[in-house]
């Protein structure tokens, strides 16, 4: 019951509810496993479909990445079904590009755009060719300018 809480057998509505916790759980876990208390952890929000009881668990995922600064989360509503769960090929390239995007702006040194340990004006021109949401917010704005521009001053 665990991830799968919807849709696991005997789980039902009760699994759906404990969802939070679970994944909670499993963040904890994780970062205890591999000895990092500071591992960053992206979440692709569940596409929504009929499946019951998907309310309850798309909006534990989008609070306990909320609740936790060292997590975000992105939508795959936009993405392509292959069957009733799971994406299809050119829908997986997107959102791994998507975890990319966003695992990038979880990292140390936010600013640090072209990840070569500075953080200088080479970053503000990587962050305005390619520009990437830093705060997690769901689009790469104004906002994430800021904290590269910040980034680049403070150094």
């Amino acid at each position: 019951c665990l991830l799968d809480a919807w849709t696991a057998p005997g789980c039902g509505a009760n699994g759906s509810a404990n969802y939070e916790t679970a994944l909670i759980g499993l963040i904890d876990w994780t970062r205890t496993r591999f000895g990092d208390p500071d591992l960053p952890f992206v979440l692709a929000r569940t596409k929504l479909t009929a499946l019951p009881f998907l309310e309850i668990v798309r909006q534990a995922q989008v609070d306990v990445a909320n609740a936790d600064s060292l997590a975000c989360w992105f939508d795959t509503d936009d993405l392509t079904l292959n069957d009733s769960v799971h994406l299809d090929a050119a829908s997986q390239l997107i959102c791994g590009d998507r975890f990319a995007q966003r695992l990038r702006g979880l990292m140390p040194l936010p600013g640090d755009v072209d990840r070569d340990g500075r953080m200088t004006i080479a970053d503000l021109y990587a962050w305005e060719a390619s520009p990437i949401d830093i705060n997690c917010d769901q689009i790469a704005n104004d906002a994430d300018r800021a904290l590269v521009e910040a980034a680049v001053r403070a150094e």
